[in-house]
């Protein structure tokens, strides 16, 4: 009987496990997008009639000591990040960082800038190469 009961449970958790972790990297069905920007052409629309969810940004970076990111600089136009005044946004990608963002849902019409940095010791300035964002765009 105990066997039994360590059996189930083990079976219900496992069960439990699988349908959260599908819950997680279920992808929206819809059109893939997969775009190459640089900080002079970082902005972005929302079509109306569409939803865009934000998978990944990631940007090449040579093997240094040196931290790599892409932010969002603005949405609907209300900044984000200021490298100036040492604001950073919405961190999106970062090379020294293993943690993976959460999906992010953009409704119809949202306007959005990403910036591109590099940071060397507490320095951090616009990074010259460029990124890519992974979304998927679909319809309302």
């Amino acid at each position: 009987m105990k066997s039994k009961l360590i059996i189930s449970l083990a079976t219900l958790f496992l069960s439990v496990c699988s349908l959260c972790s599908n819950a997680q990297t279920s992808i929206p069905k819809g059109k893939a997008q997969l775009i190459e920007f640089t900080n002079a052409t970082a902005k972005f629309k929302v079509p109306s009639g569409k939803t865009w969810t934000i998978h990944s940004a990631f940007t090449s970076y040579p093997d240094d000591d040196n931290s790599y990111g892409v932010s969002i600089k603005s949405i609907n136009g209300i900044i984000q990040a200021d490298i100036s005044n040492k604001k950073i946004g919405k961190l999106l990608f970062s090379s020294n960082l293993l943690a993976n963002i959460q999906p992010l849902v953009l409704p119809e019409n949202t306007s959005l800038e990403l910036i591109i940095t590099k940071r060397v010791g507490e320095i951090r300035s616009l990074y010259d190469r460029s990124a890519f964002l992974n979304y998927t765009e679909t319809e309302n």
